[in-house]
């Protein structure tokens, strides 16, 4: 489930650096996505979700900004944090490969 929101956000970032290359493009229809009350509670209190929120691109290289300190802060366990940051070097090492040929 986490290297799935990994994925996605190393999709999205990806997406977003080719989408400003290109100024004049129009921009698509986004699907309108209605939330009721508890699916928003569900998605604000996903720690999975919290932490790929926080994957950032920074000198070339995915990274993940939220300190081990904070996100204990944040109830997020330790092992859920370690999950995240080896996905995260994962998708640099798969980046890296891919650069190289």
């Amino acid at each position: 489930m986490v290297s799935f929101f990994v994925a996605m956000a190393a999709m999205s970032c990806a997406n977003h650096v080719t989408d400003s290359l290109e100024p004049n493009k129009p921009e698509p229809d986004k699907p309108q996505v209605e939330f009721g009350e508890e699916d928003l509670y569900r998605l604000q209190t996903n720690k999975s979700y919290m932490l790929t929120n926080q994957i950032r691109y920074k000198s070339g290289r995915f990274v993940l900004d939220l300190s081990r300190k904070d996100a204990e802060k944040l109830g997020i366990d330790n092992s859920l944090y370690e999950s995240v940051i080896k996905q995260v070097d994962v998708i640099n090492q798969n980046k890296l490969k891919l650069k190289s040929n």
